[in-house]
């Protein structure tokens, strides 16, 4: 597995040409928080997407912010979020 700080691509969507900045991990909260760069719509933004294992919550939970107002959360409808 690359180092929690190396690029690599991410899904993110609506957005083109990622890049990870960070990956943070939270045991306690049993979550982790994605933080990068990328594209929306054509325009360079960042973004913090934020996911939160289905341990604590039973279907499991994310966020997604983009840096030009783009924002997305919930419970997962479907599968589970597993962190390692």
């Amino acid at each position: 597995m690359p180092a929690a700080n190396s690029p690599r691509p991410v899904a993110v969507p609506g957005a083109v040409r990622r890049q990870v900045q960070s990956v943070t991990f939270d045991d306690v909260a049993h979550s982790v928080t994605v933080t990068g760069l990328g594209t929306d719509k054509g325009l360079p933004v960042t973004f913090v997407m934020t996911a939160v294992d289905s341990e604590l919550l039973q279907s499991g939970l994310y966020s997604l912010v983009l840096s030009d107002g783009y924002s997305r959360s919930g419970m997962l409808t479907s599968g589970a979020v597993k962190l390692h």
